[in-house]
């Protein structure tokens, strides 16, 4: 939201808008990829923590150098700070039952509030942006995440800590492909990515497409427009 209000509020096109704003996305394809690292940790909050720093840190980087530098390069500093998505979604909310505790009743409590946290998150969030981006600037929105993600390392690392489920095993931990293969085959698991994957594409398409309208239709600024598009709520991403 941030980089789509940065890029048309100075005058860029929407296409350059929607590039930008996929370089933050697209990149949480590579979940399966980047979570790895998360299983073989022997402290899965230091790798939560860093990727919470790295996000801040490429954010920043992208949002201070659009304008300055060629497009290529904050794509590609806000592609870095996307690859750290998923561990900021799914990575943390992998981090409930030790948070919790064992009993499957508390758990399942855990997981509708994770759940709820990220529809409000989906509604409030974008609100908070434009509105923001309105009172002082998108890029001010957009600093604004990444100091909210920088808090976010230090309260990770406040978390339980927990033991590794490999043991000290490494080689038990399913490799990238493997775990592809796993949710192809399994009928609830490619349910719930396909179902993941409509919602997160109606999410990223809402703002974009409401900017867009804002120019061709004449109507009230875009922050506005974007200030009061729906907001679809978001699931809890696949682990």
């Amino acid at each position: 939201m941030a980089v789509v209000l940065l890029v048309t509020s100075s005058g860029g096109s929407g296409t350059l808008a929607g590039i930008l704003g996929a370089c933050i996305t697209a990149p949480h394809l590579l979940g399966p990829f980047v979570a790895r690292p998360l299983d073989l940790a022997r402290d899965g909050r230091k790798v939560l923590a860093a990727a919470c720093l790295l996000y801040a840190t490429a954010l920043t980087a992208g949002v201070l150098t659009y304008g300055h530098a060629p497009a290529v390069v904050t794509g590609s500093l806000l592609a870095a700070a996307g690859t750290c998505g998923p561990l900021l979604t799914g990575g943390i909310s992998s981090r409930l039952p030790d948070i919790v505790g064992p009993q499957l009743r508390t758990q399942r409590r855990a997981q509708g509030w994770d759940v709820a946290t990220y529809g409000i998150g989906g509604t409030v969030g974008p609100s908070l942006v434009a509105a923001l981006s309105a009172w002082v600037s998108p890029t001010a929105a957009a600093l604004a995440l990444a100091v909210g993600t920088l808090a976010a390392a230090g309260a990770v690392l406040l978390l339980p800590f927990a033991e590794p489920t490999h043991g000290g095993d490494r080689t038990a931990i399913l490799k990238p492909g493997a775990t592809l293969a796993l949710i192809a085959r399994t009928g609830h698991l490619r349910r719930t990515v396909y179902l993941t994957m409509i919602v997160a594409l109606s999410v990223a398409a809402l703002p974009i497409t409401a900017v867009h309208m804002t120019k061709i239709l004449g109507t009230e600024p875009a922050t506005a427009a974007v200030l009061t598009a729906p907001t679809a709520s978001a699931t809890s991403p696949v682990p």
